[in-house]
């Protein structure tokens, strides 16, 4: 069967109005740098696609690995990483980032519960999870909040 869709806007409520409601307004303040750690290449892309709308510089890294190499030249605000990754957990990717750059914010990611970051997390301070998957809308507050040293309980 065939869709066909009007080639122009009509009155009422237009489809780019009601998604541009739901997408992230560019934040004040772009000079913030975000390590993004993800094996999986189309959650990496599409988070870091996220993140630069918003405003903030993107480092990406698919492995633990390589967001070592990428830290050892650049300076990072927030590490945004998932939990699950192949040879280094995120959360000692993470640990050896903080002892490299003191003050580096922490934000992961995972599908897993808050339970079992909390076993892996040990020494991490105030490192915040949001859930795989989530809202455009979600990350970009979550990081906003990280970033402005605000965190809302």
């Amino acid at each position: 069967f065939y869709i066909y869709l009007p080639a122009t806007e009509h009155t009422g409520v237009s489809v780019a109005r009601s998604v541009s409601a739901e997408a992230p307004q560019r934040r004040a303040g772009g000079n913030e740098t975000i390590l993004l750690v993800e094996d999986q290449p189309e959650v990496r892309r599409m988070t870091a696609n996220l993140l630069q709308e918003c405003g903030y510089g993107v480092v990406e890294a698919a492995s633990a690995e390589e967001a070592l190499l990428q830290i050892s030249s650049k300076r990072v605000d927030l590490i945004l990483t998932d939990v699950m990754l192949p040879k280094m957990s995120g959360c000692e990717l993470a640990a050896e980032i903080q002892s490299r750059q003191p003050g580096t914010k922490v934000l992961f990611m995972s599908g897993y519960s808050d339970e079992i970051l909390k076993g892996q997390a040990g020494g991490i301070g105030d490192a915040e999870l949001i859930q795989k998957p989530f809202a455009p809308a979600e990350m970009a507050e979550k990081v906003r909040q990280l970033l402005g040293g605000g965190v809302s309980d």
